[in-house]
């Protein structure tokens, strides 16, 4: 998540160029591909342990 975060703020450059509105994007949507994969993965470590509570 600590990647994910140092990522976001990396893509926002501090002086809006052009193409930069495109380029966030991209990014953003990179980023919560990542996230959700993420998220996937932690669900399928963590549902079958919850089941055998």
């Amino acid at each position: 998540m600590a990647y994910l975060k140092e990522t976001w703020h990396s893509a926002v450059p501090s002086e809006p160029r052009y193409g930069y509105p495109l380029k966030v994007r991209a990014e953003i949507e990179r980023l919560v591909d990542e996230l959700e994969a993420h998220l996937t993965y932690e669900e399928e470590q963590l549902i079958p342990i919850l089941d055998l509570a």
